[in-house]
């Protein structure tokens, strides 16, 4: 008979678990009547989520009717992410880093700056980084300018680091899970997370920083379409585009960028353009493809989201991408 109930009793402490993570604290009556698991079982369970460190035993706390009771409260330390960014800034690669725990609070935040760009060097950075951290690690993710397969970069914005199997190398610094994507990825996951807007719509991401080549990403229903070797979305490779010299003008810039969502638009026809473009406004942006007269045309009518808080959306990125095992 027991055996027949640890599903049971499995699925309590999951559904226990995932409500004081999204509330924060509560008293046990709160978590039963919220929960619809019984008083019984909800002593029981918290008995066991406290042990295990899930859970921690706070102060009583007086009641509008009746007895103090003790408040429960989820142990967000359980674990800590590092997310480090790699993106390049007027020609200098940075490397931006912070710790976090379950509910994205920071326990560390840093900046390093690279004159010189090498395997050698960005290893050494990335040494130095993951070594300082002031807890221990849950798993470690990194957003990087460049397509990931099989751990190994393979389109990077630096053609010195192509083929290099940087997952394999970061492997012997720590014993911690790596997880590498593309910058471009993780801004359009991160973005459509923080809008809700992922489940049951194609999204067609467009990542265009400032004196740089865009990269695109496709989202159908939560899913990423990577392509052979993870290479879909690889735009500096389009016809109008793999003769580009950088910098170019706001006016080539846009007019890119208008060719760009034209032919996805075409391709995908997605509901949803998530758009960080450059430098221009977001006014600019709006007019230059709501009013452009290729794009009217098509059949497809995409809503156009544009994001002016890129970097958020990248850490929403790849907090999702290391808290995948999450049970919470």
């Amino acid at each position: 008979m027991p055996e027949e109930m640890n599903p049971i009793r499995e699925k309590n402490l999951q559904r226990l678990s995932r409500f004081l993570f999204e509330q924060g604290s509560a008293i046990k009556p709160k978590m039963a009547e919220e929960t619809g698991i019984s008083t019984v079982t909800v002593n029981s369970l918290v008995k066991d989520l406290v042990k295990q460190s899930i859970f921690i035993e706070g102060e009583l706390i007086q009641q509008r009717f009746g007895r103090p009771a003790v408040e429960y409260h989820f142990n967000y330390d359980l674990a800590h992410y590092l997310l480090i960014i790699i993106e390049e800034v007027n020609g200098t690669t940075l490397l931006t880093h912070k710790i976090v725990n379950l509910n994205k609070q920071e326990s560390r935040y840093g900046s390093l700056a690279l004159d010189k760009l090498t395997k050698a060097d960005l290893l050494e950075k990335l040494k130095e980084v993951i070594h300082s951290a002031n807890v221990p690690i849950t798993s470690i993710g990194i957003s990087i300018p460049g397509k990931i397969f099989q751990g190994t970069l393979i389109s990077s914005w630096k053609e010195e680091l192509n083929d290099w199997n940087i997952v394999e190398d970061l492997a012997k610094l720590t014993d911690a899970p790596i997880h590498v994507q593309n910058d471009a990825h993780l801004f359009t996951l991160g973005y459509s997370l923080n809008q809700d807007i992922m489940e049951g719509n194609t999204i067609v991401g467009v990542y265009y920083p400032p004196y740089s080549m865009p990269g695109v990403t496709i989202l159908s229903d939560g899913q990423l379409i990577e392509g052979e070797k993870s290479l879909a979305g690889e735009a500096k490779f389009l016809p109008f585009l793999m003769d580009l010299k950088l910098p170019v003008s706001e006016e080539t810039f846009l007019k890119n960028l208008v060719n760009l969502v034209s032919i996805y638009n075409v391709v995908i026809a997605p509901k949803y353009f998530v758009i960080f473009a450059g430098e221009a406004s977001l006014s600019k942006l709006s007019h230059t493809l709501t009013q452009n007269e290729t794009l009217l045309q098509q059949p497809n009518k995409p809503h156009f989201n544009f994001d002016d808080q890129v970097a958020d959306s990248i850490e929403t990125g790849l907090f999702w991408l290391v808290s995948q095992e999450i049970n919470f």
